[in-house]
């Protein structure tokens, strides 16, 4: 799980199994977004947006099937 902090506050998280993403709100623990990926095998960055309004993640399919990226904005 990778834990996503704006001003020293946890405010999400993100984790996976073998076939999702999920981004979760680290008050309540709920999904606030998920995108399905087939592969395990990702490369995931995590950036805010220039004005801190909300959390750009990008993933990266690193094995070729599926998907080969995405792009989530999560405002939290």
């Amino acid at each position: 799980m990778m834990d996503v902090s704006r001003d020293g506050s946890l405010i999400a998280a993100v984790t996976h199994d073998p076939d999702a993403l999920f981004v979760l709100d680290r008050a309540t623990g709920a999904v606030i977004q998920q995108v399905s990926l087939p592969s395990p095998q990702l490369a995931i960055s995590l950036n805010f947006t220039p004005d801190n309004s909300a959390i750009l993640l990008g993933v990266l399919n690193t094995e070729g099937t599926g998907p080969a990226a995405a792009i989530l904005r999560i405002t939290p």
